[in-house]
């Protein structure tokens, strides 16, 4: 009973280890080392992380005006409906 309360006492401190907090709300990118090659004195950072900040917008332009446009950027033409 002792072992195994002693086993499970170290795979819940191998889990925490195994997580990284930031010290930030932000966004995780893509992971840039393996899992196999993580080592402490590696130089190169596991990913890397962006500010998550809330912004918005307003647009004019409603949904078929925004489809027109994209059409027409990649070559195909079509007539902007009129918003009024």
């Amino acid at each position: 009973m002792l072992a195994q309360r002693g086993a499970l006492k170290t795979a819940n401190l191998n889990v925490q280890y195994g997580v990284i907090h930031a010290p930030i709300s932000a966004l995780i990118g893509d992971t840039l080392v393996p899992a196999a090659d993580c080592r402490p004195e590696a130089a190169q950072p596991l990913t890397t992380i962006v500010p998550s900040t809330r912004f918005g917008f307003v647009s004019r332009f409603t949904e078929s005006q925004y489809l027109a446009f994209t059409e027409r950027r990649a070559g195909s033409p079509r007539k902007i409906p009129n918003s009024n």
